[in-house]
């Protein structure tokens, strides 16, 4: 606030919090509730009754506006704002002083902020050098690399190469935070109009030193530690990342006791009619039975005359990669043919949405169906309209359109799951938490999969006049033990187990009695 001009009368932010302090009422999103709780409660006035809707998320929103993060990206930017004797902040103040009183210590300052600064920038880009040469130990992944730097990886001779390069950032970067700290708090006694930029971007120089440490060290284990890197790009993209772990934990100890009621509310909260998952994600768990209670309403839909469930038991192994594609095509070819197209197909990775993409919108394009698919660079939202403005049109699509997609009516009548949205065994936060954790794949892995699959069956009754077909082509769903919570947990009383060579043949006989009833 010192270093604002517009403090107190003309800031937009301190006035919106000033008009939020006196309101009867204060809407906000997720984000902004765990950006409030990472800063104490200095964002939002104190709130003492909190109502949040699409609770099933709040777990994994917590997770990211709490993460430090290292970027490549981000700390390019920094630092051509801080920039040196010619550009960027650091020459604007240099400018900005070069007349004025006490000129010569000020200089003198800018001068060592600028010298420690270009080393830091160096260092720091050294660093993401390694980081992309460690990311080709990363297995999986299409486009993006995601490694878990785990006991393995920190005792791996490629670390312990990379680890000079990693302290010799910390170094400067902690040199380049101290002197451009020092230059702010000499200016903003006399001038701080002068160094309001260079006072926010000290800020961040100092995160990104605190957080470079954080992650090299990896000693706090609140966290789990991993490194990102895009393989579609020579260079750039890079990142290191420290999430937490246990978000319940810090829910108990640093929100909940805070507020006098917290009502969460979701249609997908439960496993199987049991809260226990989502009471351990938000820690309800962890501050006593007594004090907290759930409540299981009815839909006001008619989910088991509108809605039905079709399992294709028959289909192979998806590890067994060309006769589960070889088989999947079929279904998916003989479902879009049948339904006349409005199917949409949520895929979990890149990979087979694009193989079967290329098998199955020829075959729909010579039967004049449009088949839409989610490609790299694409606007969610152009899909979005394009499907819903098309009544028989059809998509191929990834996890943005699994949760938040409505499309009611006509326009979209069957939704077909291919696989179970497993998270995949290489991701850090399972690695982490099976090597802290007996049975943490049952515990953790299993119902959050289960909520996904809540959530993508949701897509497809939006009304109470809706009526479709889910299609689960998984054989999981039927040979394995857990299948059943994914069934019981979808919001009908029964399924069918098709043949996948007679779900087309079901299909039609699906649409012809839709077309009756209507």
């Amino acid at each position: 606030r010192r270093l604002c001009p517009f403090f107190p009368d003309k800031c937009l932010v301190h006035g919106a919090r000033r008009r939020a302090a006196h309101a009867d009422v204060v809407v906000t999103n997720h984000s902004l509730l765990f950006r409030n709780v990472a800063a104490e409660g200095r964002i939002l006035p104190p709130i003492r009754h909190w109502v949040i809707d699409e609770a099933h998320s709040i777990e994994r929103e917590a997770r990211r506006q709490w993460a430090r993060v290292v970027s490549a990206d981000e700390s390019h930017v920094l630092f051509e704002r801080l920039g040196g004797s010619s550009t960027g902040a650091l020459s604007q103040v240099s400018r900005d002083l070069a007349t004025s009183e006490g000129s010569t210590l000020y200089l003198g300052l800018t001068a060592k902020a600028t010298s420690t600064v270009a080393r830091a920038s160096m260092a720091i880009a050294d660093v993401f050098d390694g980081v992309r040469e460690l990311g080709r130990r990363a297995r999986g992944g299409y486009d993006n690399a995601n490694l878990w730097i785990g006991p393995e990886l920190r005792e791996s001779d490629d670390w312990h190469d990379f680890l000079p390069s990693a302290y010799t950032a910390i170094d400067a970067l902690e040199q380049a935070d101290k002197s451009v700290d020092a230059l702010v708090q000499a200016v903003a006694a006399d001038k701080p109009e002068v160094v309001v930029d260079l006072g926010d971007i000290s800020r961040r120089l100092h995160e990104l030193a605190e957080n470079l440490k954080l992650i090299i060290d990896g000693a706090d284990e609140h966290y789990v530690y991993s490194l990102q890197v895009n393989r579609r790009l020579r260079a750039g993209g890079e990142s290191m990342t420290a999430e937490r772990i246990d978000i319940g934990e810090a829910l108990a100890t640093e929100w909940l006791p805070e507020v006098h009621t917290a009502i969460f509310a979701s249609a997908t909260m439960t496993v199987s009619k049991s809260f226990e998952h989502f009471n351990h994600a938000v820690g309800l768990d962890r501050i006593g039975a007594s004090t907290s209670s759930s409540l299981h309403l009815d839909s006001s839909y008619d989910f088991d005359s509108n809605m039905a469930v079709v399992v294709a038991g028959d289909i192979p192994d998806p590890r067994d990669r060309e006769s589960y594609l070889t088989a999947l095509e079929r279904v998916l070819v003989d479902a879009h043919l049948a339904m006349g197209g409005s199917v949409l197909t949520l895929f979990t990775n890149r990979r087979d949405m694009e193989d079967l993409y290329a098998r199955v919108e020829p075959k729909m394009a010579r039967a004049g169906l449009e088949l839409n698919c989610q490609q790299r660079n694409s606007s969610p939202r152009r899909l979005r309209d394009r499907f819903i403005n098309e009544p028989t049109s059809s998509l191929f699509a990834l996890k943005a359109f699994w949760e938040g997609f409505d499309a009611s009516g006509e326009t979209l009548r069957c939704v077909i799951i291919p696989k179970l949205p497993f998270s995949s065994p290489t991701d850090p936060l399972s690695c982490e938490r099976n090597l802290r954790e007996d049975r943490a794949w049952a515990r953790y892995s299993l119902p959050e999969a289960v909520l996904e699959v809540k959530q993508a069956a949701g897509r497809l009754i939006r009304s109470s006049t809706d009526c479709g077909v889910l299609i689960l082509a998984d054989p999981r769903l039927v040979t394995k033990g857990y299948g059943k919570k994914f069934l019981t947990s979808l919001p009908t009383s029964s399924y069918q187990r098709i043949e996948s060579a007679q779900i087309g043949h079901y299909l039609q006989l699906w649409r012809a009695r839709h077309e009756r009833r209507r």
